[in-house]
């Protein structure tokens, strides 16, 4: 579930992206991020499992600031995050079917499609579905990135970036593509969420070993499969020259371009389905999930914190289908209304989400930290004090990496 969330427009869209610009000069900020964020990632299963409740609970017992700012993340990054996977899935599904581009139309019925889905199979055909649409992509891009070997400009590669040679729009950049790098740090919460729905759906309670197993693969294939999508732009487009579009059909034009550059023109049909299966599969994640938010974030700021089994029925309590379509489509209206007034500018508005995600990621980070070292979880399950100086340690340089960004973002003088 993890890898199907995070695997979506960070990397088609930012790390593809970060090899043409940059070529590999991004690689090591990208393994840095993917570091600093693993903790924070890590505490929705190991919260979930070990106290049969999740994050957005362990937020309400942190107190209602922590969860009336946790909403205002929510409220601020739902609509956005929704329209830019909605776009960049749309525009994939007509370059697929050569159709005329009419995004807004597509992703509107590409996503009454998914909720429809959703309604009807939900955590079950989810599971079951990502899996099927995730290895296509997967495979093409290993190959194609080895066929392209010896193209990628292996002397661009530096464990960090230059600060003093980049600009304001390479900071603004970089902001971006740490936001969601490998995912925004929001997911943890729905990850929460889905270990919860899995143990109710599958009649199966995992041990902390085997989550973190779970966790860990995904986790490592996101990562990887991020060096990939840097080696595939850097391989093609950096030596060229070349830079991607801000319009969405011609990004994707360009994207599919990199791999039939290699593979030949024949396979444009797999690459493009391919790109579009990832993406849908994305689709399909948050669409499952932020109902789950909403839904929580409606129910568990009233129920009382000394009331056990009303808290417990809350978090177990499954969601009807008419609640789920209710709020999915309610989500669905405001990210198409976000579409209609950003038009088909596509790297903007996955811009704009991804840097909202790397601004609000150190508060999530912190927030998880303190509900892994709460009382809630057991002390045989709690992580041992090394994980949590590190757990600590990357919360801290999180933050200053935030605080970096606001002060360039607003100082007059850079």
């Amino acid at each position: 579930m993890f890898a199907a969330a995070a695997i979506g427009a960070s990397h088609v869209v930012q790390a593809t992206r970060a090899g043409a610009a940059y070529g590999l000069t991004m690689l090591g900020l990208i393994v840095l991020i993917g570091i600093l964020k693993y903790p924070a990632f890590r505490a929705g299963p190991h919260y979930a499992l070990a106290s049969h409740e999740s994050l957005l609970t362990a937020y309400r017992r942190q107190g209602r600031f922590v969860l009336t700012l946790f909403m205002f993340i929510v409220i601020t990054g739902v609509v956005a995050i929704q329209a830019a996977i909605m776009i960049t899935t749309a525009t994939l599904f007509e370059y697929l079917l050569q159709l005329p581009p009419r995004p807004l139309l597509m992703s509107a019925l590409l996503t009454l499609a998914s909720i429809g889905l959703l309604a009807i199979g939900r955590f079950r055909w989810l599971d079951i579905l990502i899996k099927i649409l995730l290895l296509g992509l997967v495979l093409a891009t290993l190959f194609v990135s080895i066929l392209a070997w010896s193209d990628i400009p292996w002397d661009s590669f530096k464990l960090l970036p230059d600060f003093s040679q980049l600009g304001h729009r390479d900071f603004l950049f970089m902001a971006a593509l740490i936001g969601w790098m490998p995912s925004a740090i929001d997911l943890a919460v729905l990850n929460s969420m889905w270990t919860l729905a899995r143990a109710q759906d599958t009649h199966y309670q995992p041990t902390l070993k085997q989550v973190f197993l779970d966790f860990n693969i995904g986790y490592i294939v996101t990562m990887v499969l991020a060096f990939f999508f840097v080696f595939l732009g850097a391989g093609v487009m950096y030596n060229a020259g070349l830079s991607f579009s801000d319009n969405s059909s011609l990004f994707v034009e360009q994207f599919i371009h990199l791999y039939t550059q290699h593979l030949g023109d024949w396979t444009r049909p797999y690459v493009a389905f391919c790109a579009f299966a990832v993406m849908f599969s994305t689709l399909l994640v948050i669409i499952d999930g932020f109902p789950r938010l909403i839904r929580g974030l409606l129910i568990i700021p009233f129920v009382p914190l000394n009331n056990e089994k009303l808290l417990k029925l809350s978090e177990s309590m499954p969601m009807s289908r008419v609640q789920f379509t209710v709020i999915a489509g309610f989500i669905a209206l405001l990210s198409l209304a976000f579409l209609a007034w950003l038009s088909q500018s596509l790297v903007f508005m996955v811009d704009f989400a991804t840097t909202l995600s790397f601004v609000t990621a150190p508060f999530l980070a912190w927030f998880n930290f303190r509900a892994l070292n709460s009382a809630r979880v057991p002390t045989g399950m709690r992580p041992g004090r090394g994980f949590m100086a590190y757990s600590g340690l990357c919360v801290l340089l999180l933050a200053l990496l935030a605080a970096y960004y606001v002060w360039i973002r607003f100082s007059p003088v850079f």
